[in-house]
Formats: structure tokens, sequence, C-alpha cells
């Protein structure tokens, strides 16, 4: 689902003539909504003015990822719209890492809902295989994610099931592993985690065990779709046993919906303690954890699923995953509810927060997650003063979105050309 967008109004588009759908035509898209397409010559706006509308825009592409904020910028200027009314739409996975530092929708066309491993940390907002699913997002017929479309609530509102899962590989492409996931997590330190529920959730998750209900409500179709014989999850180290929370939530939630799943929990277990993998980098997060766990031959001539909350790297699974074929599993399915995605290093604008609503206050509105588990804005002098200023969810997060303004971000640019030849 969009993150950064209120309202869709406009779309810039940059189709790489060598990728998926180079060739097609796009007028039904020009036609349900102003588009504004990124030529790298004047050749290939020939090229693409038969399968336009008329009075489609094009701006020429002087550099490609380098440029990509002062193109954003002229998309605007054309299409008299504001930043969090508009969503970039490419393929070329290769424009990822910039796009995930910009403020505005992300879309990649693609012959499958799959990102290489170096990319499912910079993942767009959708993940489209067709035309008619681009134009399902405009309509607003298609969702996002599964875990982020399911669980973004505000009161008794909510998507339902309208949402999908992707796929990424591990970082040794050669092992025989797919893994799922369902939505995407924004760390504390990410500036979208200030309006992202799932992020909220499994943070929170971390403390208890409040959330457990709704994370299987999204994983169990999922899960049923594997056809497995059993499930287990990233074992905690020995010290962690106690705070097994993967183990209470499959036991208490997964497993009482669906009692034929076998059981394999006790299958896989960590055999050593090891360093925090958050404190160590890529490599090293292989070595951690290596020959630190154990499968007994239970799971011999099983499928399991192996149950994470968020992939990384995917050092802690992929060793899990090992562990349970060389006891003789004959297939590892590997199931995230998330995606941990990068935090840019740099950006090329700052967020400021949104100010408390009441007189006199200068408490800010932050996330908050009620006791019923839905979310509103609510005051960060409430725990001082006991100050019960805030917004709706949506409210406050539109509200955010709305300092996404060409004026707020781009104005040290220099002006450019009108580049609309």
């Amino acid at each position: 689902m969009f993150i950064e967008t209120n309202e869709l109004k406009g779309i810039l588009i940059y189709i790489n003539k060598q990728n998926f759908m180079a060739d097609h035509d796009w007028k039904r898209l020009c036609e349900l909504i102003p588009c504004v397409f990124i030529v790298d010559t004047p050749e290939r706006k020939v090229e693409l003015k038969s399968k336009v509308a008329d009075g489609t825009k094009f701006i020429l592409n002087h550099s490609p990822l380098f440029g990509l904020p002062q193109t954003i910028q002229e998309a605007v200027d054309l299409l008299g719209i504001e930043l969090f009314e508009l969503a970039y739409i490419t393929n070329d996975m290769t424009f990822l890492p910039q796009l995930h530092s910009e403020p505005i929708g992300s879309i990649l066309l693609s012959q499958g809902r799959r990102l290489p491993y170096h990319y499912h940390g910079f993942t767009p907002d959708f993940i489209l295989c067709s035309l008619d699913e681009l134009i399902d997002v405009i309509t607003q017929k298609y969702k996002g994610y599964l875990a982020e479309v399911y669980l973004t609530k505000d009161g008794s509102y909510h998507h339902g099931y309208q949402g999908y899962v992707f796929q990424t590989s591990l970082k040794d492409s050669t092992l025989p592993y797919s893994v799922t996931i369902c939505g995407r997590y924004f760390d504390p330190s990410h500036y979208k985690f200030n309006s992202h529920q799932l992020s909220h959730r499994i943070k929170r998750s971390k403390l208890d065990g409040t959330q457990n209900a709704l994370f299987s409500e999204v994983l169990i179709p999922v899960i049923d779709s594997f056809n497995a014989d059993g499930i287990t999850r990233v074992p905690p180290r020995p010290s962690k046993v106690s705070a097994d929370r993967l183990k209470t939530l499959i036991q208490e939630n997964i497993l009482r919906s669906r009692p034929t799943l076998n059981d394999y929990l006790d299958a896989l277990i960590c055999t050593r303690e090891y360093r925090e993998q958050k404190q160590l980098g890529s490599d090293a997060r292989f070595a951690n954890v290596k020959d630190a766990f154990y499968s007994s031959n239970l799971v011999s001539g099983k499928h399991i699923i192996l149950l994470d909350d968020v992939f990384t790297t995917g050092a802690t699974v992929t060793e899990c995953a090992e562990t349970l074929r060389k006891a003789g599993a004959t297939k590892v399915s590997i199931l995230a509810i998330a995606s941990h995605q990068f935090t840019p290093k740099s950006f090329v604008f700052s967020r400021s927060t949104l100010s408390c609503p009441v007189d006199r206050c200068d408490g800010h509105l932050r996330l908050t997650l009620k006791r019923n588990n839905d979310f509103f804005y609510g005051c960060s002098n409430f725990s001082k003063n006991n100050c019960k200023g805030g917004t709706n969810y949506f409210e406050g997060w539109h509200s955010i979105n709305k300092q996404n303004m060409i004026g707020n971000y781009y104005s040290d640019f220099d002006d450019f050309d009108d580049l609309d030849f």
C-alpha cells in the first residue's frame, strides 16, 4: 500500500526498453490518470508516442539515477500536483534504492512478485505484473501487501484480505529455498515508522503477545497455500528460551486454528549462545550463527514451514533451513511477516513532527497503539501532563504526508528549463 501518497492524481513513468512491458500500449492508463513519461532520448519519445494518449507529457532523462529529485520536480510542475499525490512507476528495479528515499509512491512492474536478495530492503509500495493490476491500484481495487493491508486499521475500518505476498531469495541463491514475505518493516530510525502500523505491531510483539491473534489471521491463509506437513520457527538462543515469542504464536494461535498441521517446534533448537545479530554486519551475521542449531530426524521426509518475524540479512533463517535439510526435510518453505527495509543514509528532505492541537501544549503527535489494537495519533505529553490531544490514524497519517510538498524539499535545486519537448 502507498505510505507517502494520500490520493493518487498523477504518475511518473520510466520504462526501460529492455525490460518487462517495454512496448506495452499505455493508452488505457493515460486516459484514466494524468501521466508523465521519462525518456532517455528523443527517439524513445517517438517510439512511445503511438502507445500513449494525446496530450501525454514527456521529460528527457539526463541522469537516470542521480537526477531523480530534479525529474520528480519537473513532473510535479507539469502535472500541477503535490508530492503526496504522485507515484513513480518503473520496470527497472535498479531504481528502487533511489526511490526508497523519495517522498512519493513507488510501483515496480515485474513478470513476477519476486525481488532479488539485494533489493528486498528497497521494496516498493507495489509489485505489479500487468496493466490490469496497475489500473486496479489506481482505482483502489488493489491495496498492497497482505500484512500491511490487513493490519492497517482505524476503528472498525480495514481493507480485509485485499493484499498479496511477495518472494525473495537467500543471499546464496544456489540454496533451494524461497522466502515468502507478507509486508515491510521500518525500524524506529526510519522516517516511515511513524505512519506504518505493521512496523509498530512487530515492535510491540517483541514485548508481549497482544499482536499474535492478528498475525495468525494474516499468516494462516499463506500457510494453507504451502500444503506443508508441519511448522517450526527460528528458535531463540538458550538464554532466551523463556521469551520464545514465535513458539507462542504458533502453539496458541496457528496450530489451534490448523490442528492437522504438525508441530515441529521442538525438533529445531538453538544449541549455543551467539552475539546479538543487530550489532553485526551482513557477513558477520552468517559467521555468528554458523552451526548454532540442531534438528532431530523427526523432520525427515517432511515439508516444513520455517517462520520468522522479520527477514533482514537472512543469516539465521539460512542456517536453520540448512539444519532442517541436513536432518532430512525434503522441503523448507521460509515465511516472514515482513522484510526489514533499509534506512536511507541521507535524505533530500527532513520531516517535522505533527504538533499537538491543544492550546499551550508543546507536545507532538505520535502513532500510538490502543488497548483494542487500533491506532491513533496521541500527544507525547499524555504521560506527563495527561494531555488528550490527538487525531485518528488516517487523518494523522495524511497530515504527515501533506508535509511532502515541493516547496519543502526541493527548493534548493536550480530552476530547470521546460523539457516537455
